[in-house]
């Protein structure tokens, strides 16, 4: 059944994460939503997958679609299957999907970032070249990492965006916390 660039009907019983996907938060109002919308409007995009292990697919792009038609019970989903894609071009496109996406959060873009960096021996501007992210956002993403766990709670918890966090990951480690706890109370 691999149609390459066709848009096919799948089981999605026959369809598997990709467990290196470097998405992993879902949350669960949205997938509520966007259950709802496939189960009233029906799937407006086919999902991108390979062909996976023992006669599955692999999802390359589209899990909370595939996780909304799990949950919404539906049998089949439309996708579009690609033979042609190695482990390294997964990442990138995952890597772009990803990128257009709000609500991923900051720390677990820039381990992405920092994963596919370090996995495939690329520059930060290869990497931005190879999905059309911005080489300042994964440079910026980055820098997070540099921060310690308790100003990373903070903006993992919404305290602090992320720009206020590159801004105190340029600041004297000493300084990082007490700032970061001066703009997480509005001072």
């Amino acid at each position: 059944m691999t149609k390459n660039g066709n848009v096919v009907s799948v089981r999605v019983a026959d369809i598997i994460p990709d467990p290196d996907q470097p998405r992993k938060t879902f949350t669960p109002d949205g997938l509520r939503g966007l259950t709802h919308s496939l189960q009233e409007s029906g799937q407006i995009s086919p999902i991108l997958v390979r062909p996976g292990p023992e006669g599955k697919y692999t999802i390359l792009v589209g899990e909370r679609r595939w996780r909304a038609a799990k949950d919404g019970g539906l049998s089949h989903i439309d996708c579009i299957i690609r033979d042609d894609v190695d482990e390294q071009k997964a990442h990138e496109m995952q890597l772009a999907e990803n990128y257009q996406r709000e609500d991923i959060p900051p720390l677990e873009q820039a381990r992405s970032f920092k994963r596919y960096l370090a996995t495939y021996g690329v520059s930060q501007s290869e990497l931005s070249r190879r999905t059309g992210i911005p080489q300042r956002t994964i440079s910026d993403r980055l820098a997070l990492l540099s921060l310690p766990a308790s100003v990373h709670a903070r903006l993992e918890a919404g305290e602090i965006g992320p720009y206020e966090a590159v801004r105190i990951a340029a600041l004297p480690v000493e300084q990082q916390e007490a700032v970061a706890r001066a703009v997480s109370s509005g001072k």
